[in-house]
């Protein structure tokens, strides 16, 4: 029998799903633990380095925000899209223009 490569059956989609292990008495004693320091008044690494992430992502952010590097390229976007735009539109007037012209020479 004579294959045909441009029938090919799909073959149905994968779901590779792997569940997680979920240690309640584990995530118990952790829980109790951050309470105990919490209470103790003392700091973990986990919050301290929560603060260093916001605070290196609102730098992003500012920095980003701050310059203005939007609104130019948007104003260059703009720019580009009224000149594209121009020109079809000079290119649309000459060919109508033209038209007469060309219709009297082909027509005799």
């Amino acid at each position: 029998m004579i294959k045909m490569p441009f029938f090919k059956k799909r073959e149905p989609r994968r779901y590779d799903y792997y569940p997680r292990y979920y240690d309640a008495d584990k995530e118990d004693l952790e829980k109790r633990i951050r309470n105990a320091k919490a209470e103790m008044g003392i700091k973990t690494d986990e919050e301290g380095e929560n603060v260093r992430r916001e605070i290196s992502f609102r730098k992003q952010a500012v920095s980003s925000w701050g310059d203005g590097s939007y609104s130019k390229q948007a104003r260059i976007a703009n720019l580009r899209l009224i000149l594209i735009l121009g020109g079809i539109g000079v290119l649309f007037f000459f060919i109508y223009s033209k038209v007469d012209f060309l219709i009297a020479k082909f027509a005799g």
